[in-house]
This record gives C-alpha cells, structure tokens and sequence, in this order.
C-alpha cells in the first residue's frame, strides 16, 4: 500500500480509540452502541431548573392514571438518581414517594418493578419516609409473587434499606425474610445478589440471626 493509504488507515484507527475513549467516559452510555441509555440527558448537561422541571413533570406522571406513564416516570426517576446521586434528594422533595407507594401497591406488574428500583435508588436519602408510606408490605409482595424483574428490583430495594440499623427489625417483621430466601434459592443471578446483601444487612442485628436461619 502507498503512503497515504496507511496513513489514511492510521488516522481511521486513530479515530475509533478515540470514539472508544469518549463512550466509556460518557456517564449514561451505551458503548456497543454509542446512545444513552438514559429516557432523559443526563442531568450534568442540564440546567438545574430544567432537571427541577424534568422531576416534578415525572411527579405528575406517577399520579396520573396510565400505567405505562407510571413505568416510565418511576424507572426514570431511577436513571435519574443513579446518573446524579446529588438529585436523590430533589426527588423525594418534589414529593415521588407516595405515588411510588402507589404504584408499588397498585400497578403494573412493569410498573411495580420500575417503582422498587426507584425506592432502592432513593433509600440513601429517605430510608424511614420510603417506610413510612407503607411500602415495606407491597415490596415483600414483589418479591414473593412477582416478575424476575419485581422480584429482582424488590430484593434491591430491601437490601438498600436495610442499610438503616433503624430499619431492619421493620423488614424482618414486614416477612421479607422467606422471599428473600426464596430469590435467593430460585431468582436471577442479579436477584440472588442482591438477595445475599439484603441479608447480610439484616443479619447485622443480633435478633434477626435466628430468623435468618428459621427461614432456611
């Protein structure tokens, strides 16, 4: 090949590193295909009034009465969080917790997964609110007979709040321990780690051990 072939050649790869490099520092990418993966821009491009914007419209989609609105805008409150852990607190400020609660109770088998991974993103900030309204119950129910993704999502969402010392005799006394067990022995892969977390955390309390092992 003549001269400029190869430098034709060079340059091309030269290129592609290049592409390769920018895809992986992108947060919110998919680097096999080089396209967010997020429903909304990831908020660091974004003016905080817009992202305000972007949380309360989300808000009011959780409210609303269509269950694909209320998948959609609880799993992306959960992008949102996981691309931003700053904005965890704005989301449960603009008041998502209740209309999670919700939706966890009384939605879509879809909807009701999306909402748990939004609680698990959110029990950073709002262990005892997320608790508070009544959300324990429908996140043990998950687990128990929902989709691989409930199940996963709800063994996610334990794990994340029993993080909370305050917490755990409430998860323990919620009867989170026999599904927990169960996505541990029969779940996805990703539900029986998250499984053996929610467990580790709980067994951090002397009183929950024999329970534990009452379970199986």
């Amino acid at each position: 090949r003549d001269w400029h072939s190869l430098a034709s050649g060079r340059a091309a790869a030269k290129s592609r590193r290049a592409r390769r490099r920018s895809l992986r520092a992108a947060p919110g990418t998919d680097r096999r295909a080089g396209r967010s993966t997020s429903l909304l821009p990831c908020p660091r491009q974004r003016a905080p009034a817009m992202v305000a914007n972007d949380i309360e419209a989300l808000v009011a989609r959780l409210r609303g009465p269509g269950a694909g609105d209320q998948a959609v805008a609880a799993i992306t409150l959960a992008q949102l969080a996981c691309d931003n852990a700053s904005l965890c607190a704005p989301i449960v400020a603009a008041g998502a917790l209740q209309p999670l609660a919700e939706v966890l109770r009384s939605g879509s088998e879809v909807g009701k997964a999306c909402a748990a991974a939004a609680i698990a993103r959110l029990a950073c900030v709002a262990g005892l609110p997320i608790v508070a309204t009544g959300a324990l119950p429908p996140i043990v129910e998950l687990m128990r007979a929902g989709t691989d993704n409930g199940e996963t999502n709800g063994a996610w969402a334990i794990g994340q709040l029993a993080r909370f010392a305050s917490l755990r005799a409430l998860i323990v006394a919620a009867g989170a321990l026999p599904p927990l067990v169960e996505v541990l022995r029969a779940g996805t892969d990703t539900g029986k780690r998250y499984a053996v977390g929610s467990i580790v955390q709980l067994a951090k309390d002397k009183a929950n051990r024999a329970p534990i092992v009452a379970a199986g």
